[in-house]
């Protein structure tokens, strides 16, 4: 379905194309989303407000490598970005680079249990057990409600594997 309004695109103000992004993501018209985008220029798309449509896009509709490219494009700009870039890497195979995403974003604000968790992943996959247990306790502490049924025992095997790997570099 060809929409009338996508060969007008470039004369829409960015928030209203925005809304019109928005409305076609949320209606998971993806057909309809692809051929708009093909249809704005490069200055319309650097647009904060339709980079961050697009990159919501992209994350949702689970297209990783083009995720990844917008949410880097707005990294400086959007609080969620690191989040949603990280997760992205992290989908990609690019462990450190997501884990690093993380690690050097984590002084911007409160963030939510979906945060913490894949930090905590990432840290256990990096084998960082003192982060591990931080992010353990951070979703324990900031998060009773939403923290997953096991997180009290996530939180004590990642100390009981940190005492662990504390006593073997002791031992060497």
């Amino acid at each position: 379905m060809i929409s009338p309004l996508n060969e007008f695109f470039d004369l829409f103000p960015p928030e209203l194309t925005t809304i019109y992004l928005n409305s076609l993501r949320h209606i998971n018209n993806h057909d309809l989303f692809i051929e708009a985008l093909s249809c704005l220029n490069e200055e319309s798309k650097a647009a904060s407000s339709i980079r961050h449509e697009i990159a919501e896009f992209f994350f949702k509709s689970g297209q990783w490598a083009e995720s990844a490219e917008n949410w880097l494009l707005l990294s400086n700009s959007e609080f969620e970005s690191p989040y949603k870039l990280a997760y992205s890497y992290r989908m990609l195979g690019m462990i450190d680079e997501s884990y690093h995403i993380l690690k050097v974003n984590d002084q911007i604000g409160k963030f939510d249990v979906n945060y913490w968790l894949l930090r905590s992943e990432l840290s256990q996959i990096t084998e960082n057990w003192d982060d591990v247990v931080l992010c353990w306790n951070s979703i324990i502490r900031l998060h009773p409600t939403t923290a997953p049924k096991n997180a009290v025992v996530r939180l004590q095997n990642a100390q009981l594997i940190r005492s662990i790997n504390s006593l073997t570099l002791k031992e060497i």
